[in-house]
């Protein structure tokens, strides 16, 4: 399904994940440890002539703005020439409010597979696809139990957008691993699939089938899944508590809460042996005085 998300990189991180310098909508950015729908989220587009994208000035602080991350840094300049050659292709880094309003509801995801089918969908099939950068997702299982899906690198999820700058998750049959939590899973793509998905001119029906959702792609061996806890299961939670692995919850609470409870316990019993211990003690000194 997908319907929560996880961003946390600044604007100049993002723009080098995205290899452009135009941005669009920047003021709608802000990162957190649980996106939701209504949530602005950051997207690779095709941009066109009069679509209002400027180049992204740095801020004097740039050591600040990026994270004084010499990883980032040396992203930098090792993808310098490649940043050029991105921008002849159009990208752009836009901002886009998760969930497309129809006349009936709200649609955060829809099936890849039934896009064709459903007339709503026919004007995003060529002109409105896009690219969500994401640090990870969420999903949930029959038990209504939370798992995080991530990798140690930014995640792209093939996505579509409106007029309006409204935007939503294309979704696939899950299988593997993922299939045991939930039985849909957001439509990956690989680095070298970005230029191909945003183009205009290449047909939507020309890269599904052979290259979109082609099972067999790196990307499906490199998401890591693991069951997080429950604190994102409340949108407001926007820390990186949600990101805390049930494991460590469950040790969290034993400590706050029964662990505390037994050790105090425990304590208590310590002393209480203790205290007729020293009594027979006393009692044993008084007889020898005696």
């Amino acid at each position: 399904m997908c319907g929560r998300i996880f961003q946390i990189h600044n604007i100049a991180q993002l723009l080098q994940f995205a290899q452009t310098r135009r941005v669009r909508n920047v003021a709608n950015f802000n990162p957190t440890y649980n996106m939701g729908p209504t949530n602005y989220i950051p997207a690779i587009r095709h941009v066109e002539d009069d679509d209002n994208f400027q180049e992204y000035e740095e801020p004097n602080n740039v050591e600040q703005e990026m994270n004084q991350s010499s990883d980032i840094e040396q992203q930098i300049e090792e993808q310098s020439q490649e940043v050029i050659e991105k921008q002849k292709n159009k990208r752009g880094l836009d901002f886009f409010k998760w969930g497309f309003q129809t006349k009936f509801n709200l649609i955060i995801n829809a099936r890849i597979e039934e896009m064709h089918e459903k007339h709503t969908f026919k004007p995003f099939l060529d002109k409105k696809r896009c690219v969500i950068i994401a640090d990870g997702y969420y999903e949930w299982n029959k038990k209504k139990e939370p798992f995080k899906f991530s990798t140690n690198k930014p995640l792209y999820l093939a996505a579509m957008y409106t007029d309006d700058d409204e935007i939503f998750v294309l979704t696939r049959d899950a299988f593997g691993e993922y299939a045991k939590v939930h039985d849909r899973m957001p439509v990956l793509l690989e680095d070298d699939e970005i230029d191909l998905w945003i183009n205009p001119k290449v047909g939507f029906f020309d890269i599904i089938d052979k290259k979109i959702l082609n099972s067999q792609k790196k990307i499906w061996g490199q998401v890591q899944v693991t069951k997080v806890a429950p604190y994102v299961n409340n949108i407001k939670e926007k820390s990186e508590k949600c990101l805390i692995t049930l494991e460590e919850y469950k040790d969290q609470q034993f400590k706050n809460g029964i662990g505390k409870f037994f050790q105090k316990k425990q304590t208590q019993t310590t002393q209480e042996t203790q205290e007729p211990q020293d009594k027979t003690k006393e009692k044993i000194t008084k007889s020898l005085d005696d």
